[in-house]
């Protein structure tokens, strides 16, 4: 989608540091890291909202996340391996896109 931070870098119309690629998925390093190996997960398929991926996208995702997590586990030796679910500070959407509770 136009104007997608997230699908400029999986297609690589913006450098990152690639962790991991599959047809699926896309794993690159946060540019900002809260820790050694924050690494962020994204879809390739343009969703701005991860439920409501597919079930076959969703476990894509999810199955990255795992492998990454232990990949980190292994290699970094952290004390915890944590994940978090974001999309409020950029999302994988339109910009300017607002969330609504009612």
């Amino acid at each position: 989608m136009e104007g997608c931070i997230f699908c400029k870098i999986s297609k690589k119309e913006i450098p990152s540091h690639v962790v991991r690629e599959d047809e699926a998925t896309f794993a690159f390093l946060d540019i900002h890291p809260i820790n050694p190996g924050h690494i962020l997960v994204v879809p390739k398929k343009h969703e701005p909202d991860f439920w409501r991926l597919d079930e076959e996208n969703y476990q894509a995702l999810m199955g990255m996340v795992k492998t990454l997590s232990e990949m980190v586990d292994t290699k970094l030796h952290p004390k915890k391996v944590g994940l978090l679910v974001a999309g409020w500070d950029v999302p994988h959407g339109p910009p300017g896109r607002s969330v609504r509770w009612n």
